[in-house]
């Protein structure tokens, strides 16, 4: 049996969760990043991820992220970024992970509400971490919730995800801004854009030099670009 289909079996509950795997493109064809996505179900019905894995014990988000980094790493995958819910983070078993799969490549993003975490703590957390392993801390969905300028200021990351709601508003009606915005957010490490689902918004993430995601980027969207600017 694909050990990404086995049920998980949590506080005597039984749930469905599979992963995906979505790409993310750097602008110099370096190999991809895929982010770790989860679909998470018990009888037949969805439930919402964010709230789910921020409801569970660490030791459980432990094992579902164990599973699924072993099915990453079968599908050829060995660059990961993989959210990071607070409980998770401030626990061993981050470390677990760090030390069992110290061989590939792995990235953490931190979500956009830290509810009681303070920056302090936060930023503490990351440098005794990074004594322990060589990963990467992203902060996840720029422009949203407590995603923001203080949070870039007060922690010590190695880049930023800028959300695709914000993306999509600042592409389509300040496009100015956006280029000063995204020249900002690179001093603060790699800037990774979200929500990349059009050709003309490839293009423009090329020429920024920044990191892109998006389920519909195609290899043919890559070949009009050097056929174009080329």
């Amino acid at each position: 049996m694909n050990i990404n289909n086995r049920p998980f079996v949590i506080s005597g509950r039984q749930y469905d969760i599979s992963a995906r795997y979505e790409a993310v493109i750097s602008p110099n064809s370096d190999q991809p990043w895929f982010e770790l996505l989860s679909t998470v179900r018990t009888n037949n019905s969805l439930i919402d991820v964010a709230s789910f894995y921020n409801g569970l014990p660490a030791k459980s988000i432990h094992d579902i992220y164990d599973r699924f980094i072993q099915q990453a790493i079968i599908s050829g995958h060995s660059k990961l970024l993989i959210n990071l819910p607070y409980n998770l983070f401030f626990s061993d078993h981050i470390l677990r992970l760090c030390d069992k799969y110290h061989t590939i490549t792995l990235a953490f993003e931190l979500p956009e509400v830290r509810g009681e975490c303070l920056f302090e703590d936060i930023s503490d957390r990351i440098d005794e971490v990074r004594q322990r392993a060589n990963i990467s801390f992203f902060l996840d969905d720029f422009g949203t919730q407590n995603s923001n300028f203080d949070f870039l200021e007060s922690t010590h990351l190695d880049g930023v995800k800028l959300s695709k709601e914000v993306f999509w508003q600042l592409f389509d009606n300040h496009r100015e801004f956006l280029v000063q915005l995204l020249k900002f957010l690179k001093r603060y490490g790699a800037v990774i854009v979200e929500g990349v689902d059009k050709p003309e918004r490839f293009y423009f993430c090329k020429t920024m030099n920044v990191l892109m995601q998006g389920y519909y980027i195609t290899a043919e969207w890559e070949q009009q670009y050097e056929a174009a600017y080329n």
